[in-house]
Order: structure tokens, then C-alpha cells, then sequence
């Protein structure tokens, strides 16, 4: 701290040091307290086995330096019937700089043990009892999900779903290791199981999710009809801008092509894209670069929506009802996700009116 207080700046390599006290600390609390209890129990940092790359602050795990240094840290442990207890969010690069794993950190710890150690399912607690139909905060009625693919997982952390990271699921699903979901404050619950396979729910549609402070940009003109490299020359630009897309549509038409990105990002992408274009819209090529905020993106995640008839009929006639305007839906080829813009105004409206006709109003623990 003094360093950083005489420097007046503090570098990410610094940063990832300063925040790893706080695990480094409490894992001799935890083995403490266990072996208070009578467990044999002893605190290991992870920076002695996690190897990782050197980008600070969002460092990803070397695997197989992992694993073969966690073979020699952890495992005479464990066969003597110790239990080693482990920093979560840290490891340390090639060179033994401490680096930490960024959002979701402690919970890819977990998964990258459980790949180490050719584990034969990982657990992880949290507040709630698994991953759920639907955000409990916003809609009324949700259960818990026992089974679902890392396909599935994956699409609902991708899509606002807050219980599990993306890349939590990478260590075990290279080696097929389930995860269970469980809740620290309901431990008899049997919480969500994520296996590779999953299983298929009985209306298709697993879970559904929302992504909020959205803007959606409207790049449109009848000029567009049939001229190569459109789609491109927006994604180019994009990209060059580092502006991450959400949500893209584009009618049969070709006369019109929809994308989604962060609020934040929206007015950067826009003049990026106004830009590019400002040579075929002087020539009316293109009618228009529209920029509009306010909006949200839901989407009804499920791999068994590629076996069922009638999923996306079901879900626009139970908006209509709710009289929620659809402004634009994607699906991909896969039919594991309908993604859909609404207004942000009437989100959660959505979200309900969805959730009510896919699993009722009934509460407990779906398939």
C-alpha cells in the first residue's frame, strides 16, 4: 500500500495482489475452524499449483501446469485424509506473480480443482436453490431446475443469468464433470445438477433470462437489397470500435439489419457505423442509422425446444395477451434460444407473461 500511495497509481498486477489478502486470510479461518470441529484441515494458497497467464485482473488457467502441479500439492493431502482448504479467485503466473481470475473467480476455482483432480462432480453453494425458471427478484412463481446441459448453462449466464459464469463450466465440461448448483442456506435442497447431456423439459423451453440497459440500432435502406458485404463492412466496424454485439437481426428483405449492444456502448457504435455508411446514405443507399435506447433482450433458453412444436407460438401469443410489443427476435439454427427486444418499459411484464404460460403459477422443482 505504501508503494501505491508514493506511485500514486495502482497497476492491475498490483491490484490482483491487494485484492488476494482477503481469500489468502480467511482459508486459514476456514481450516481453523475445521479442525476445531475434528476435521483434519489445512490452508493451501492456490498460487502454489493454479498456474495462469499474465493478464491481470482477468487472468485464465493454465490447465495442464495445473494439474500436474495440483497432483503433487493436493492430492498427498487428501490421501492422508486431510482436507485441503483452497484460495478461491487467485492463482499465480509461470513466474509466481499473483494474478487473479476475474468475475465468477472463486467459483472457476472450484471447476478448475475439480478438473485437477479428476473430481467426480464439483459443487457450488450459493443463496439460492439452483438455477431457476426465471429471476425470483422480477417474476412471480419460479422453481428450481434439477437437470440442465452446460449448453443450456451457458446460454443463460450469456443472457443476464447471475448463478453461473460461462466460463466456470470450461474445466469440467472438457472432461464431462457434472456441476451441482446448491444453496448454502437450504442445504437439503437438492439444488440444479448441470451434466453435458441435461435432459429435456416437458414444454421444451428450459429457463428464460433478461439483459437490461440495452441499445438497439437500426441500419436500414432499400439500397441494401442485394449488395455483398453489408453485413461485414457492420461487424468490421464494430469490432474496430470494440463494441461487443448482443443481438443481431436481419429481415429476408435485406432491407434492414438490427443489432443490440450495452447502453454504454450504443452513441460509440452509432457514430461508428453513421460513419462507414455516410457515402450510401448521401446516395440514399441507405435510408438510416437509428439509434434507440431503452430497450432489454429476453431470451427462453432450452435444447428441448428443438423437439417441441408450437414453443414460439406459445411465447408471442402469451405477450399478445399481455399486450407486449415484440420489436425484433432472433432464433438461431440450433432452436436453443428465441431471443426477443422489448421495451424496457415492459420487460418485466414480459418476462411474466412468458414464465405463466410456459410453466404456470405453480412453485417447485421442474425437470
Amino acid at each position: 500500500m505504501k508503494s501505491v500511495t508514493a506511485l500514486g497509481e495502482l497497476t492491475p498486477r498490483g491490484r490482483d495482489l491487494i485484492l488476494s489478502f482477503g481469500e489468502r486470510l480467511s482459508i486459514h479461518l476456514v481450516a481453523a475452524a475445521l479442525n476445531n470441529q475434528g476435521v483434519p484441515a489445512v490452508a493451501v494458497n492456490a498460487t502454489d499449483f493454479l498456474v495462469t497467464d499474465d493478464n491481470f485482473n482477468d487472468a485464465q488457467p493454465l490447465l495442464a501446469a495445473s494439474k500436474k502441479k495440483a497432483a503433487h500439492v493436493l492430492l498427498p493431502l487428501i490421501s492422508n485424509g486431510t482436507v485441503p482448504v483452497v484460495t478461491g479467485f487467485i492463482g499465480a503466473t509461470r513466474d509466481g506473480v499473483t494474478a487473479t481470475l476475474g468475475r465468477g473467480g472463486s467459483d472457476f476455482s472450484a471447476t478448475i480443482l475439480g478438473y485437477c483432480l479428476d473430481a467426480d462432480e464439483v459443487w457450488i453453494w450459493t443463496d439460492v436453490d439452483g438455477v431457476m425458471t426465471s429471476d425470483p427478484r422480477s417474476v412471480h412463481g419460479v422453481s428450481s431446475i434439477a437437470r440442465m446441459s452446460y449448453e443450456e448453462a451457458s446460454e443463460l449466464s450469456y443472457f443476464g443469468a447471475k448463478v453461473i459464469h460461462p466460463r466456470t463450466m470450461i474445466p469440467t465440461a472438457e472432461l464431462g464433470i457434472p456441476i451441482v448448483i446448491k444453496n448454502t442456506m437450504n442445504p437439503g435442497h437438492p439444488g440444479t445438477r448441470i451434466t453435458p447431456e441435461g435432459d429435456t423439459s416437458k414444454n421444451g423451453a428450459k429457463a428464460l433470462t433478461i439483459l437490461k440497459n440495452l441499445a438497439m440500432i437500426t441500419i436500414q435502406g432499400k439500397g441494401m437489397r442485394g449488395v455483398y458485404g453489408i453485413a461485414a463492412r457492420v461487424f468490421d466496424t464494430l469490432a474496430a470500435a470494440k463494441v461487443s454485439v448482443l443481438f443481431i437481426s436481419q429481415a429476408s428483405s435485406e432491407n434492414n439489419i438490427t443489432l443490440v449492444v450495452e447502453k454504454t456502448a450504443g452513441q460509440t457504435a452509432t457514430k461508428a457505423l453513421r460513419q462507414t455508411f455516410a457515402t450510401e446514405v448521401r446516395a440514399k443507399r441507405i435510408d438510416l442509422v437509428e439509434y434507440q435506447t431503452g430497450v432489454s433482450l429476453i431470451a427462453v433458453v432450452g435444447t428441448g425446444m428443438r423437439h417441441h412444436v408450437g414453443v414460439a407460438g406459445r411465447i408471442f401469443s402469451a405477450l399478445g395477451k399481455g399486450n407486449v410489443n415484440v420489436i425484433a427476435i432472433a432464433q438461431g439454427s440450433s432452436e436453443l434460444n428465441i431471443t426477443m427486444v422489448v421495451a424496457e418499459a415492459d420487460d418485466t411484464k414480459a418476462l411474466q407473461c412468458i414464465h405463466d404460460e410456459l410453466y404456470g403459477k405453480e412453485k417447485g422443482t421442474h425437470s
